[in-house]
């Protein structure tokens, strides 16, 4: 080979290894953020506007990959999730995953969120040992939610505050034999929410999660049966309650806060909202939440650190929570930046429900979840629905398939 050719392979060579050498690491690649958290159209075009936003005040470039629980179980144990800079798990999920991945210490980096305090407190005890290693960015539970037309006829005496399941039950049978029609909507298509909706009373009755068959369970499904003929007709077409209600098809929805805030965006001015009803034991409803934690083998600490703290900051706190549709702060402070509209609202309650309520997350100890959805579809369309006798004995195959289904892998 010629001198001008040897020069000119040292140059090629030279050239591939500083092109290999921008990888993820240098300050022109984006942090890699992995998130269970914003996967909705509407919520990804908000938040992805938001990161601009940190883009503009900090220079960092994000790049956010989002994926299901179940996709981001699967790289937990593969390994592929080694590339990220700042991951996002739901809650249930931590104690698991900080024993599959090392996460830094965020108690050695206090300096940074020392103005804000985190709501673990309000998140289950049971994630004590794991909260050095996340920092929670959002929380749910599930709100009621009524027309305007049904407000007119709400009971006397009923009071929006300490509303409870036996309220709603008369409120609902009123105003739907006033109209002639059931205008109560539940999501009936298979594996969605209609756990969530039957969890809340049985919750509130002093039950569990899952529960089919104890002494709350029986006779907050009793409750759901009294008011059978309510139900919207057309209940097993519905994947989501916002549909029915903003269309006017349906006037009320136990649904899931984004969802309600989604129908308060959607037609503004007609409807109401209220915290989740209470029962003998308290205010009932399923809660979740998402968090965040940084891995130790990031290149990319600072820059990390400097993200979380601005999607931590009580002022963005309330702007996501706001523009996702009534997703919880958790941030105490981020309270201090709620007015008075409707989405504001949904955030208090929210808040409310969290605080005082008596809230449960999804357990992961019952395998693959849609089981134990499929589970409660069961016992709604032919037990609920159908008025056949609803007692503990009539509901003892149920524990039965629950046991079962909690020893799945």
């Amino acid at each position: 080979m010629s001198r001008y050719g040897r020069c000119l392979s040292i140059l090629l060579v030279f050239f591939a290894l500083l092109g290999c050498s921008r990888d993820r690491y240098t300050p022109e690649a984006p942090l890699q953020i992995y998130s269970r958290l914003w996967t909705p159209l509407r919520e990804q075009t908000f938040i992805r506007e938001e990161l601009k936003r940190f883009y503009s005040e900090t220079g960092i470039e994000t790049e956010l990959l989002l994926y299901t629980d179940t996709d981001m179980d699967r790289m937990t144990h593969t390994g592929e999730l080694s590339g990220a800079d700042l991951i996002i798990f739901y809650g249930n999920r931590l104690s698991h995953v900080a024993h599959a991945i090392d996460f830094i210490d965020f108690r050695e980096h206090s300096e940074v969120f020392k103005d804000r305090t985190f709501l673990f407190n309000r998140l289950g005890s049971e994630q004590e040992d794991v909260w050095k290693h996340f920092l929670p960015i959002g929380a749910d539970v599930y709100l009621l939610i009524a027309s305007r037309e049904a407000a007119a006829l709400k009971p006397a005496g009923v009071d929006n505050e300490s509303i409870t399941w036996t309220d709603v039950s008369d409120w609902i049978q009123k105003a739907s034999r006033q109209q002639g029609r059931g205008l109560l909507a539940v999501t009936g298509v298979p594996n969605k929410s209609l756990v969530y909706f039957m969890a809340g009373p049985i919750l509130s009755y002093g039950g569990g999660l899952p529960d089919l068959s104890s002494e709350a369970a029986v006779e907050a499904l009793r409750l759901l049966q009294g008011m059978r003929w309510v139900f919207h007709p057309l209940i097993e077409n519905f994947d989501t309650v916002i549909d029915p209600l903003v269309e006017g098809t349906a006037w009320f929805g136990f649904a899931h806060c984004a969802h309600v805030g989604t129908i308060l965006k959607e037609s503004p001015g007609s409807f109401e909202v209220y915290p989740a009803p209470s029962g003998p034991a308290g205010r009932g409803s399923v809660s979740g939440f998402s968090a965040a934690g940084i891995p130790v083998g990031t290149g990319k600490l600072e820059a990390s650190l400097a993200l979380l703290e601005y999607l931590t900051r009580p002022e963005v706190q309330a702007r996501i929570s706001k523009g996702v549709g009534g997703f919880i702060p958790t941030v105490l402070e981020a309270s201090d930046y709620l007015g008075e509209e409707a989405l504001d609202r949904v955030i208090r309650y929210g808040l409310h429900v969290l605080d005082s309520g008596r809230t449960m997350e999804i357990p992961l100890e019952y395998g693959e979840w849609g089981n134990v959805k499929h589970l409660y579809e069961s016992v709604f369309f032919s037990t609920v629905l159908s008025g056949r006798n609803i007692s503990a004995d009539s509901l003892k195959w149920a524990q039965t398939e629950l046991e079962k289904l909690k020893s799945s892998p």
